[in-house]
C-alpha cells in the first residue's frame, strides 16, 4: 500500500503543479493582452453632442472667420493613433482646399507650440496648428477627434479615434468631398 500512496501523491503533486502553471499562464496572457491591445476602433464617449454649442472658442474660430465652418483636428504629439492618422488628415486637407466653401481645417493640440512645430516637420503634417488648447473646453476626452463646427461654435458632426477606411470615407461624404 505505501507504494501506491507514494505513486498517488506523486501524481497529485504533478497535477497540482501543472494546474498552477496553467493558471499563471492565463493570468499573464490576460495582463499582456490588456496592456498591449489598444484597438483603434475604440470610440469613447467624447462628451460631444451634435447641435451642442462649444463656448470659449473665440480665438480658434476668429482665425477662420472667412469660412462658414471649421474642422478642428484635436490631436496630441504623444498619440500614436494621431500619428497614424496624419496621411488621412493631409489628404482631407488637400481635398478641402480644392473645394470652395469647404470648412477651414485647424489642428489643435494641448502641447506647447514649439513641440507642435517639431512634430509637424517630422510627420509631414501639412496644415495650420495651434498649441496649448484646453481640451476640456472642447469636451475632447480622446485623440484624435475631428469636430466640424459652424462659425458660432455649434457642433455639426464629430468623429473620435483613428478612423477605419469606411470612417474616413464617411468624413469625406459628410463634408461633401470626393476622396483621393
Amino acid at each position: 500500500m505505501p507504494m501506491n500512496e507514494a505513486k498517488l501523491r506523486g501524481y497529485l503533486e504533478t497535477a497540482t503543479s501543472v494546474a498552477v502553471i496553467l493558471v499563471a499562464i492565463v493570468i499573464l496572457a490576460t495582463f499582456v493582452r490588456n496592456q498591449f491591445d489598444r484597438s483603434p476602433n475604440f470610440t469613447p464617449q467624447a462628451g460631444l453632442q451634435k447641435g451642442e454649442q462649444i463656448t470659449n472658442l473665440g480665438p480658434v474660430l476668429n482665425r477662420r472667420s472667412d469660412r462658414q465652418t471649421v474642422l478642428l483636428l484635436a490631436m496630441s504629439t504623444s498619440c500614436h493613433f494621431c500619428e497614424d492618422s496624419v496621411p488621412f488628415y493631409n489628404s482631407l486637407n488637400e481635398a478641402l482646399q480644392r473645394n470652395a466653401g469647404s470648412p477651414a481645417v485647424l489642428a489643435v493640440f494641448p502641447d506647447p507650440q514649439e513641440r507642435i512645430v517639431a512634430y509637424a516637420k517630422s510627420k509631414d503634417f501639412r496644415f495650420e496648428a495651434i498649441g496649448a488648447v484646453d481640451f476640456k473646453t472642447l469636451k475632447v476626452s480622446a485623440t484624435p477627434t475631428l469636430i466640424w463646427l459652424d462659425r458660432s461654435g455649434k457642433i455639426l458632426d464629430f468623429w473620435v479615434g483613428k478612423l477605419s477606411k469606411e470612417g474616413e470615407q464617411q468624413v469625406f461624404k459628410t463634408l461633401g468631398l470626393n476622396s483621393g
